[in-house]
């Protein structure tokens, strides 16, 4: 198992099988860790020996691209937590638009509406716990 015991507050561990579905299903086989070139073997062993440091991020649009949702930070640590965790730290980001950053990945799915409290809309942007967002 993945430590999760320094990965920076807030956040609330969610079934890493909801998080699955708003992944980046083609995310390259590296990724940067502290501006190091790794590969996925290489973010597996950093997981293992230092642990999560930094929740995973789901982005929701409540503005222009309203209803939509994707895992803005995290796409390339999910693919190693999935061998090792049922359970995951997440926050949830509302935004003007899904896509935060374009070089994590241009994937957008539809979002459940009835997955989500009725008051989303009211809410200003920023992050929250997924309990505060999630029915």
């Amino acid at each position: 198992m993945v430590s999760i015991a320094n990965t920076s507050p807030p956040w609330e561990l969610v079934d890493l099988n909801f998080i699955w579905r708003f992944r980046n299903k083609d995310a390259t086989d590296y990724t940067f860790v502290e501006d190091t070139h790794v590969t996925m073997p290489e973010l597996r062993n950093v997981l293992l020996e230092q642990g999560l440091r930094d929740p995973l991020i789901l982005r929701i649009s409540t503005n222009g691209q309203r209803g939509t949702i994707r895992l803005e930070e995290g796409n390339h640590r999910i693919q190693v937590l999935r061998v090792f965790n049922t359970h995951v730290p997440l926050v949830i980001e509302l935004a003007d638009t899904a896509v935060g950053h374009i070089g994590n990945g241009t994937h957008l799915y539809s979002l459940d509406m009835t997955l989500v409290k009725d008051n989303i809309k009211d809410l200003p942007l920023g992050k929250y716990l997924p309990s505060e967002i999630f029915n």
